[in-house]
């Protein structure tokens, strides 16, 4: 295994751990601020859309002067946004998220050799520190979550520094991309984002408002949806070896769209926990395919920048769905968000699949 890649996976590791054990609290922490589930919501929407916003600029950076610098000196942003939640500043949200997204992945696509499995071992490495990072709401107090989780993100800074990097940029900052037509190509990251944006980041708060459970129970349902889908990813390379890569993104995201529909119709927690732990993997399980085909269909000069851009094509309608849930929330509509989401996920697979039919094998 390359040096680069290792202490990349190191780095993975322990940012998704940080990001993981904060997705289980960061809704009820709000809430827990005095905040309604519709200002809770515009609250989540915000931090998605201006952390969207804000990487874009910093992978535009990081193609022109290079990822690692970008990387690093972006580091603080977190930092403070995680020290700012922990003294009860709600505005602290919206730093936490703030990174250059597009130019990590373009530096690990530099340190790639197999890409199938090299974006299946980040994935791997990723959910299983996502499971560990969820368990810690259980072990201790949401304020307490959020200061480790604070820890354990500046613990993994340092490695990015000692990572050799071929790539020196172009020395002038471009916001515009040769590979925009590629780029619209993919564009059903859009829908994907608005439809994920609905359900995902007001999920523990809808899991406590049907079923009374708290961040405990949660953090133990992410932390093994998690552990499942470090085997889903495993399981990725070897279905696109033998169907192909474009076919096993849509098929597994097809059953995905199936199993989110049945979700309110579960009468517990547990059923409603098994429900949507089958319906994570089969929906998120070829996401190192998609990686991987992103990255090899971009030019290198560009990847940061295309990155970015697909988070951004992904994050702005994302960023209106904690709102919508919950505006519905409140109103005491508690099945329609999973219903909108699973009409949004199959129009997107469907539309990936013919724009990308015959340019992915």
């Amino acid at each position: 295994m390359r040096r680069g890649k290792a202490l990349l996976l190191a780095r993975t590791s322990t940012a998704s751990a940080a990001s993981a054990a904060l997705g289980v609290v960061e809704s009820l922490y709000l809430r827990s601020l005095g905040m309604g589930p519709d200002v809770v919501g515009a609250y989540l929407g915000a931090s998605i859309l201006v952390a969207a916003l804000v990487n874009y600029v910093l992978s535009a950076a990081a193609d022109a002067y290079g990822r690692k610098r970008t990387i690093i000196a972006s580091s603080a942003a977190p930092l403070l946004g995680l020290v700012a939640l922990y003294a009860g500043i709600a505005a602290g949200i919206l730093l936490v998220y703030l990174g250059p997204s597009g130019a990590y992945s373009a530096l690990y696509a530099e340190n790639s050799e197999d890409p199938d499995r090299d974006w299946s071992h980040l994935s791997m490495v990723a959910v299983a520190s996502n499971a560990a990072g969820s368990l810690l709401p259980s072990a201790l107090p949401m304020r307490a979550t959020i200061a480790v989780a604070a820890v354990v993100y500046a613990a993994g800074i340092a490695g990015i520094a000692a990572i050799s990097e071929n790539y020196r940029g172009t020395g002038r900052m471009d916001l515009g991309m040769a590979s925009a037509g590629t780029l619209a190509r993919l564009s059903s990251a859009a829908i994907i984002g608005l439809g994920a944006g609905i359900v995902l980041p007001m999920l523990p708060l809808w899991l406590n408002t049907m079923y009374g459970v708290g961040a405990g129970p949660i953090g133990i349902l992410m932390s093994a949806q998690s552990a499942v889908m470090a085997l889903a990813f495993w399981l990725a390379p070897r279905i696109s070896r033998r169907i192909g890569r474009l076919r096993a993104i849509v098929a597994t995201q097809a059953a995905g769209v199936a199993l989110i529909s049945l979700v309110p119709l579960a009468p517990t927690f547990i059923s409603a926990a098994s429900i949507w732990t089958a319906r994570s993997v089969a929906m998120n399980m070829t996401n190192p395919l998609y990686y991987a085909l992103v990255n090899e269909l971009i030019p290198e000069g560009e990847r940061a920048r295309a990155n970015g851009a697909l988070q951004l094509l992904d994050s702005i309608p994302r960023s209106g769905g904690p709102y919508v849930t919950g505006v519905l929330m409140s109103l005491g509509n508690m099945s329609l968000p999973f219903y909108i989401t699973a009409a949004l996920y199959g129009s997107a697979t469907a539309a990936l699949y013919a724009l990308m039919r015959g340019r992915a094998r």
